[in-house]
C-alpha cells in the first residue's frame, strides 16, 4: 500500500516532463548497476540483498521534490538566477519531507542527498566524504552522468565520450573516487541504458 503512494509520485513527476520521466528511469538502472558491483566486497558490508532491492527502486526517487518546482525554473533557457538557484536546490529538502514517512531512511537520504559532493561542496549540508550515505553517493554518479547526456533547454546533450570523461574528473572532488572508479570499468554498460531508454535524446 505504502510503497504504491510512492510510485503514483513518479508516476506525477513523469507526467510533469517526459524527460524527466525517462531520466528517472535510467538513473534507477545506473544506480542498480554500480551497487551490484559493490556487493560482496570487504568495503562494503552494508550493500547486501536488502540494499539492492531497496536501491532498484529508491534510486527512482531522488528528484521527487522536483514536483514543487516551478516549471519556468525546470525548463528555463539559460543559467538561473540566485534566487531561482535556491528554489531548485530546495528540491532536496522538498524530496526529503515527502519521503520522510517511507520505512528505509535510504529512500530520505538519496533524496536529501544526492547533490552533496565528496570534498564538502555540495547541498544542502556540505557534508564530505563518507559522511555522505552510500546510496546518494551511488545515485551522484548516476543522476550527472544522465544530466550531461540529456538534451535540455539550456545545454547540448554530451556524447559518452566525454560524459565519462567529466565523471572520472570529478572523482575525489565531486564523487566518490571508488564509485568512480567501477563507472570507469563499467561505462559501456551506461553507455547502453541511455542508448536503451533515450526516447528521442541525441547525446550520442
Amino acid at each position: 500500500m505504502l510503497r504504491g503512494t510512492y510510485e503514483s509520485l513518479l508516476q506525477a513527476a513523469r507526467l510533469k516532463d517526459n524527460d524527466t520521466g525517462y531520466h528517472i528511469e535510467r538513473v534507477n538502472r545506473y544506480g542498480s548497476l554500480l551497487a551490484q558491483q559493490l556487493a560482496g566486497l570487504p568495503a562494503y558490508p552494508q550493500v547486501d540483498a536488502e540494499f539492492l532491492q531497496n536501491i532498484a527502486f529508491l534510486a527512482a526517487m531522488h528528484d521527487v521534490g522536483k514536483i514543487g518546482t516551478p516549471d519556468d525554473i525546470l525548463n528555463k533557457e539559460g543559467p538561473l538566477e540566485d534566487w531561482q538557484r535556491e528554489l531548485m536546490k530546495a528540491h532536496t529538502i522538498n524530496g526529503a519531507y515527502i519521503l520522510a514517512s517511507y520505512p528505509d531512511p535510504m529512500a530520505r537520504d538519496i533524496a536529501l542527498r544526492h547533490h552533496e559532493r565528496w570534498d564538502g561542496s555540495g547541498y544542502p549540508h556540505g557534508l564530505a566524504g563518507e559522511q555522505i550515505p552510500l546510496a546518494a553517493r551511488i545515485v551522484a554518479v548516476a543522476d550527472v552522468y544522465d544530466a550531461l547526456r540529456m538534451r535540455r533547454p539550456y545545454k547540448a546533450p554530451f556524447p559518452h565520450e566525454q560524459a565519462a570523461e567529466k565523471i572520472l574528473q570529478g572523482a575525489g572532488s565531486h564523487f566518490d573516487p571508488s564509485l568512480a572508479e567501477v563507472f570507469r570499468q563499467h561505462q559501456g554498460r551506461f553507455a547502453a541504458i541511455y542508448q536503451d531508454l533515450a526516447e528521442g535524446q541525441s547525446g550520442g
